[in-house]
């Protein structure tokens, strides 16, 4: 029984994470431009990272962290690696975004709430999600209140 459990989970796994085989050497590209094989990288970036690798100022950069290593990279010499940089580094912060709206969603739209209008939920998921912060003090101070007759 429990080895018919572990087999379903690991083709789960298998399935689910099947897309990542093919992200592998972009992902090998992203953790590390300076030491990757040139012919591993795609052929519309090959030319730009001879040029990264013959530069003088990359070569004395030791880049441990992808993401301190990628800006550094100068959008005017390097354009197709940083528009690659970014395009990885949006792989994840997608991810992020998209679970907490999950998690922000299955807090707000409850048992208890399942009623819940279209409107009102959209403006509570904004709510939930964004990092904007009111201060109402400063709005209440700025309000023009009516004087009385």
């Amino acid at each position: 029984m429990f080895h018919e459990i572990i087999i379903d989970i690991k083709k789960e796994f298998q399935d689910r994470f099947q897309d990542f085989d093919s992200l592998k050497p972009k992902l090998a590209l992203f953790n590390n431009p300076m030491e990757i094989e040139v012919s591993e990288v795609p052929c519309d970036l090959q030319m730009e990272i001879c040029d990264l690798r013959a530069d003088p100022f990359y070569q004395t950069k030791k880049c441990d962290v992808p993401e301190t290593c990628w800006k550094l990279i100068s959008k005017e010499r390097f354009p197709k690696l940083l528009k690659f940089s970014l395009q990885m580094l949006s792989l994840f912060g997608s991810t992020y975004v998209c679970e907490s709206a999950f998690s922000a969603l299955k807090q707000i739209k409850s048992k208890t709430r399942n009623r819940t209008e279209s409107a009102s939920l959209e403006s509570s998921l904004r709510l939930c999600l964004t990092e904007l912060t009111v201060d109402i003090d400063k709005l209440v101070s700025e309000k023009q209140w009516q004087s009385s007759h």
